[in-house]
């Protein structure tokens, strides 16, 4: 395992029988050859080495089998200590969430509400925790940076709000959607829409059954949205997103 020294700390907090060995980067290649002695590598995590290291190792694991993809399939099956720490992760977002129209409607600039969320999060158990925060008459995509963020919500904008947080190293998200004062109808009849589409979606969320027939049922149902302000044709990525998946 080749890792970070910044890493090592935590690690041995988890598995202290560990017993590191501290090497500088260009000593990497031919430490791993005297490993290998011969034999095929299995891989995991190699989309996540940065390009400058991996290029001083790549000739040494070029003929290694990435395995990555049965790691993943081993990280969608939760016990009841995973999932009790995704539920209180869940249950931070909730406050945050509860919390935002207070924040967001005294007139604050987009980055002092996000601090104040911040803190909240941080208060009611979480490690870390990222936000991001649209303020204006047409929420066009998030907007994470202070200079992105300086406008304070005015009535008659779209709010977009974003939460990525962790407890005890396991990752909560959510997102809400809002309008600052009386919405339009078509607004109204859009959220509507959007209501049916996720229950059809999470209908299809079944022990045997594949992401692909949740998002299938999700996109059939928006493929027929009628009334929106503004509309525009609709766009997806990473479909299993919600799951933990790419």
């Amino acid at each position: 395992m080749l890792t970070s020294p910044f890493m090592v700390p935590s690690a041995m907090d988890v598995v202290p029988e560990l017993s590191p060995e501290y090497l500088p980067a260009p000593l990497w290649p031919q430490a791993i050859a005297n490993f290998r002695s011969g034999q095929t590598p299995a891989l995991i995590g190699v989309d996540e080495i940065p390009m400058g290291i991996y290029r001083n190792l790549a000739r040494h694991l070029d003929d290694g089998v990435d395995i990555t993809t049965r790691l993943d399939d081993l990280r969608q099956v939760k016990d009841t200590a995973a999932l009790d720490l995704h539920r209180f992760g869940a249950s931070i977002c909730d406050e945050v969430f509860a919390a935002l129209p207070e924040v967001i409607k005294t007139g604050r600039r987009g980055r002092e509400s996000q601090r104040i969320l911040k803190n909240l999060a941080r208060q009611h158990g979480a490690e870390c925790c990222c936000t991001w925060l649209t303020l204006r008459p047409q929420a066009d995509h998030p907007r994470y940076w202070p200079e992105e963020t300086e406008n304070a919500a005015e009535t008659g904008d779209q709010m977009l709000f974003g939460v990525a947080l962790t407890v005890d190293r396991n990752w909560a998200h959510g997102l809400r959607m809002g309008h600052i004062g009386p919405a339009f109808d078509a607004v109204a009849q859009l959220h509507e829409q959007v209501a049916v589409a996720l229950n059809l979606g999470m209908d299809a969320l079944r022990p045997g059954r594949s992401v692909a027939e949740a998002v299938h049922a999700i996109a059939s149902s928006l493929t027929s949205l009628t009334g929106a302000a503004n509309g525009r044709p609709t766009r997806s990525f990473r479909a299993g997103h919600g799951l933990g998946l790419t």
